[in-house]
């Protein structure tokens, strides 16, 4: 029920497939999917790898915060979230 003009993304699907518990799911006609405010993150940063043990859940603070540090002087970004050229 969570998706993004009528898509959802693989990792997302995978981490409900094989990552959910109590506290980041939500049951929606007896189903159990992830909390649409949590996300998905690739460990190894490779969105090619979508196996569950490389993926994690986190709040979008959480999720943020690990971007931003690693890139914090790599990828500079508009108000809208587009990447700027160099």
């Amino acid at each position: 029920p969570f998706n993004i003009k009528g898509w959802v993304r693989e990792h997302r699907i995978i981490a409900e497939k094989f990552l959910l518990n109590g506290d980041n799911s939500i049951i929606i006609n007896g189903k159990k999917y992830l909390k649409p405010e949590l996300e998905v993150h690739h460990k190894d940063e490779n969105k090619l790898n979508n196996l569950p043990k490389n993926l994690i859940i986190l709040t979008k603070a959480e999720h943020q915060k690990i971007h931003c540090d690693k890139n914090k002087n790599k990828i500079k970004r508009d108000v809208m979230g587009r990447f700027l050229k160099r």
